[in-house]
């Protein structure tokens, strides 16, 4: 709790580079998370856990079942893995959740842009969505 009494939303941060490129507790991931909660006002935890469990998560039926009422994708353009970002995004919609789904596209940009140039306006124009969505309810 903030020393005003108002409880902080939490980002759960699920690095996904399989343990092949740093870790979520890099540099440059630890610069991006800080600039993240700090823009949405919130504490975080970062959580390391292996795409293939993701992956292995993602075609499971359990996607109806989410445990919250509101999901964002967000993808880049360029990304090689954008098409897998909008596809999870269209599961989550057939899979009868009732919650909320926002996917979220930046264009012109590539893979971790967000990581590797946080200074960039469209890294943060990400970073102002991300938190505008954890601060809404």
């Amino acid at each position: 709790m903030s020393s005003l009494g108002k409880k902080l939303p939490i980002l759960v941060y699920f690095y996904g580079g399989t343990f092949c490129i740093e870790s979520a507790f890099s540099f440059l991931d630890h610069c991006y998370l800080n600039s993240s909660v700090s823009e949405a006002e919130m504490g975080r935890v970062p959580f390391e856990k292996s795409i293939t469990i993701v992956a292995r998560d993602l075609y499971t039926p359990s996607l109806k079942g989410l445990g919250c009422e509101r999901v964002l994708v967000c993808v880049a353009e360029k990304d090689p893995l954008r098409d897998r970002g909008v596809w999870y995004g269209e599961l989550v919609k057939k899979s009868g959740w009732g919650g909320e789904l926002e996917v979220f596209e930046v264009e012109g940009e590539d893979h971790a842009f967000h990581v590797l140039y946080p200074e960039t306006d469209n890294a943060k124009i990400m970073i102002k969505r991300l938190a505008y969505f954890l601060m809404c309810k």
